[in-house]
């Protein structure tokens, strides 16, 4: 059974711990979960939730309290406790009795779990304290326990009755899946993001909005890794590592908003890159936590910060800027740098590092592999210790960084030249077996067809001119959800290995692929491509599909994304579609160009966006136009910007671009959907690696200017490049090689 040990680690209970890993070893081989005072059920007193809720098909609901003080009597209302250290408590089996209360009422509300007609539950609840400082012998004398609702449970007897508690509560039958998911959702708050409720369920689906219902019409419940790090907070630092849809932004929603309803006190730093993500994140956290403390978020304590900020939107660098007096830079004065971000924080550092006082108690990073170092070093002179700084890494979403990096090089060094955090701070657990380093293999976002397909084009695995970049360890593989088939003891994989990779269904937690093919439609129709001859073409036919899908298939306006890689051109675009779209009477939202960063989305509004911008955002259908700029980008940047757009998709991915470039991207796809699911090639050559990861790993501003003037000579000097190349022997036989 999974021990969910929460906030234990900073309460030093010892009754608590010692009864918590006796629950853990009893119950070692049985399935659901222990957790220590959670769920809460909207409870807001802390010390009116008992120290362990179970929740399991074989015992269903099972509330056990734990009294950390001597029972000497019960005053003669049977509502106060008098313990041996001289003073009163409210009675925990009154305490007890009430949560019960509070626990029936939340499950009464889901149909899975109540029959309304015989008004009866289909799951147990029993209730237990034990008393961990009184003997048997001494609380049979204490007049009023025998009272009780709860069951009494003295610390000589704790071995075997709470075992033979449980036994005795055992249900009739185990219960259904669907039926403890439904518990599970309703009691931990989190049906709060239950997509199955968001609209009336189909039973025979037609159209796509259809198809994408029923594949939303599952009841969300964190899995085991999911809770273990929503629901726990870290004696430390904590690193949180995934591909994207795997639901880190959730689960750090999440823990801010239990923290912050737990320790009001608190003060918490949710930080965070993609402006357009303002919203979305203050909205996860309160639909959470409202439902929960009864009461709104306190923004004060709880800050949710976009890295930089402005004028119209406070940021952390904005906020530090005006705590300590430092003017702060706009994005005016650094526009064209290729890290602007981490430049101003290092230009803030240099003169205030030895100033910054830690203020923050618990500080939440999203989206952590867009910050470079300055502004995890930032982060961290802000944290209190001991430094509970959790950061949500995304594995894959930036091409220069196939590979981790160690927590050494993001939050910098002491003066004396130790690390700020050293790997090794990340290895083991934290007291209560709250872990230091998670991974993240299950994707709840894209259909698996979508994502094999994003990680195939992305490293150019059917790129005729050669693999771009490479995961060179098993173990990396596996952290992206998949299973390494060939070579089959390797652990380190080596130029010229066969390299055979499938990506399993149990990692795919999207349902729609499934869904598809069992209706008898080729599950491939979920990521399509098209070729056009000019622009034009391609905007007019997105328009017609995306009326299309709004008129015929009935999806909703603001469930559609259309992401342009051609960023060049992409303003012009854009405002031709949106004319086309408003002609159709379809509405439309160019957030960054005429509506506001942070608008992404907006209640029946096509959201039209960069790849930058999508960033974090997902939608059921997404189109991704302007793919000719892909094959011919020798930065291979535009891929990294093709798996964005295509891994904002919940449902259909429409690919589309101009003919020619376009054409050579389609022929990889098929190519890689061909094998589908598995992906199969040779492990590239050392020197091709190391080539493109050095221009992975320039400077984009360098690499921009460097590209230009290149263009700049195949267009007007083509004669002087020539006879440059033949007066360079060694670089015309690198050529050579390169095409053989």
């Amino acid at each position: 059974m999974e021990y969910v040990a929460g906030s234990l680690a900073l309460e030093n209970n010892v009754a608590a711990n010692q009864i918590g890993a006796f629950l853990s070893r009893a119950l070692e081989g049985a399935a659901g979960q222990i957790g220590y005072k959670q769920p809460t059920v909207g409870v807001r007193d802390k010390t009116d939730v008992p120290t362990f809720i179970i929740m399991s098909p074989d015992f269903g609901i099972v509330l056990i309290d734990v009294l950390d003080e001597k029972l000497t009597s019960i005053d003669d209302s049977g509502e106060f406790f008098n313990l041996a250290n001289g003073t009163s408590i409210y009675s925990r089996d009154i305490v007890l009795d009430n949560f019960f209360q509070e626990v029936e009422n939340r499950l009464k509300k889901e149909s899975k779990v109540y029959d309304r007609k015989s008004r009866r539950l289909y799951i147990n609840i029993s209730r237990a304290i034990v008393f961990y400082h009184n003997a048997k012998a001494e609380l049979s004398s204490i007049s009023g326990v025998g009272d009780f609702l709860s069951q009494v449970i003295a610390i000589d007897e704790v071995n075997d009755h709470i075992v033979g508690f449980l036994e005795a509560n055992r249900q009739p039958t185990q219960l259904p899946t669907d039926v403890l998911d439904a518990c599970i959702a309703a009691l931990e708050g989190t049906a709060a993001y239950d997509w199955s409720k968001k609209a009336p369920p189909v039973s025979s689906p037609v159209t796509k909005d259809d198809f994408i219902r029923v594949s939303m019409n599952t009841t969300f419940k964190l899995d085991q890794t999911q809770r273990r790090i929503a629901m726990q907070i870290p004696g430390g630092p904590q690193r949180i590592r995934g591909l994207a849809g795997t639901g880190k932004t959730v689960i750090l929603s999440l823990k801010a908003a239990l923290t912050h309803k737990d320790f009001p006190e608190f003060r918490i730093l949710f930080l965070f890159n993609t402006q357009s993500m303002y919203r979305e994140i203050r909205r996860k956290i309160s639909d959470y936590y409202i439902p929960e403390a009864k009461q709104n978020p306190n923004w004060e304590r709880l800050e949710v910060l976009h890295a930089w900020g402005g004028r119209n939107q406070p940021g952390l660098y904005s906020q530090v800027c005006a705590n300590y007096g430092y003017r702060p830079e706009t994005f005016s004065e650094v526009r064209g740098a290729s890290d602007a971000l981490g430049d101003i924080y290092k230009r803030f550092l240099s003169k205030h590092r030895l100033n910054l006082r830690p203020v923050y108690d618990l500080i939440l990073i999203d989206e952590a592999q867009d910050f470079s170092s300055p502004i995890f070093e930032t982060a961290f002179l802000l944290c209190k210790d001991p430094k509970r700084i959790v950061w949500a890494y995304d594995e894959f979403q930036t091409m220069t960084d196939l590979r981790m990096p160690a927590p050494e090089d993001l939050f910098g060094y002491a003066e004396d030249g130790s690390p700020n955090i050293s790997s090794e701070a990340l290895e083991g657990t934290y007291p209560g077996g709250i872990e230091k380093d998670f991974i993240l293999p299950n994707s709840y976002r894209n259909p698996r067809i979508s994502l094999v397909a994003a990680h195939g084009l992305a490293l150019g695995l059917r790129r005729p001119q050669g693999i771009i970049d490479m995961l060179d360890h098993r173990r990396d593989w596996e952290a992206l959800g998949y299973e390494v088939q060939q070579p089959t003891v390797k652990s380190t994989f080596e130029p010229g290995d066969e390299i055979v990779l499938e990506r399993p269904e149990r990692n795919s937690k999207n349902t729609l692929e499934n869904l598809i093919r069992g209706s008898g439609f080729d599950d491939k129709s979920l990521v399509e491509f098209n070729e056009y001859q000019n622009r034009v073409e391609e905007i007019t036919a997105i328009a017609q599909k995306i009326q299309g899908l709004v008129v015929q298939d009935g999806v909703s306006a603001d469930e559609i994304i259309v992401v342009s890689l051609a960023v060049g051109s992409c303003k012009n675009d854009f405002s031709f579609l949106r004319s086309l779209l408003t002609e159709m009477g379809i509405r439309s939202i160019m957030p960054g160009f005429i509506e506001a960063p942070s608008q992404f989305k907006e209640p029946g509004a096509v959201t039209l966006s960069t790849p930058f911008r999508a960033k974090g955002n997902e939608a059921n259908i997404v189109f991704v136009m302007g793919t000719e700029v892909v094959v011919g980008d020798a930065t291979f940047r535009m891929r990294n910007a093709l798996f964005v757009g295509m891994t904002r998709s919940r449902g259909w991915t429409y690919m589309s671009g101009l003919s020619g470039g376009a054409g050579a991207l389609k022929a990889e796809l098929d190519s890689l959907l061909s094998s589908y699911p598995v992906l199969q090639f040779a492990y590239p050559s050392e020197e091709e690696l190391r080539r493109r990861r050095i221009i992975l790993n320039k400077d984009d501003g360098d690499i921009a200017k460097k590209q230009a003037i290149l263009s700049e000579m195949m267009v007007s000097d083509e004669e002087l490049l020539i006879e440059m190349l033949k007066n360079n022997p060694d670089l015309l036989k690198k050529l050579g090689a390169t095409q053989s």
